[in-house]
Order: C-alpha cells, then structure tokens, then sequence
C-alpha cells in the first residue's frame, strides 16, 4: 500500500474526500484529495504535494503565477474549504 493510499480519507464534518499530509515546516494539514485548477480568481492558500512522501509546501507567488499562465493544478487546504466546518464566532 502506498503513502498516498494511507493518506486518503474522509472529512469528518462534511464527508467528502481528503489526504492527510505532512507540512514541510511540520504539522499535519489535510489537502482536498484532488488539485484545483488556480485561475487567479479562486483563493489560496494553495500547497505542492511530494506525493511520493506526502509532505506539502505552501506554494509562493511565483509557483502560483506559473500554474495561472500555464493552467497548472496545486493543492487547496480542506479546512479552508470546508463547507461544513465550525465556525468560531469572530
């Protein structure tokens, strides 16, 4: 069985399909199981994933403006996506 098979599994809160991943600065951050087309009109924070060891980076400006130009995919954070997470009352 591979990492990314390991990694794969439910949201808790809405059910839909996510990866569990390992940040590259440490800690764990569940990503929508597949990547989001960046157009420059959806919101970050977008992530690379080494899907050989599963461990995302936050990508930085460059690497989103390249997968505008270029039509290019990266990895959006669950949590922020999200449409039945709890809310803190701010």
């Amino acid at each position: 069985m591979s990492k990314r098979q390991i990694a794969e599994s439910k949201c808790p809160n809405c059910g839909e399909p996510i990866l569990w991943t390992t940040q590259s600065r440490g800690g764990r951050l569940p990503l929508n199981l597949a990547p989001q087309l960046v157009t420059g009109l959806n919101s970050g924070p977008f992530y690379l994933l080494n899907d050989f060891e599963m461990i995302c980076t936050r990508a930085d400006v460059g690497v989103i403006e390249a997968a505008i130009e270029k039509g290019g995919k990266l990895f959006t954070n669950h949590v922020v996506t999200c449409e039945k997470r709890e809310r803190s009352a701010a």
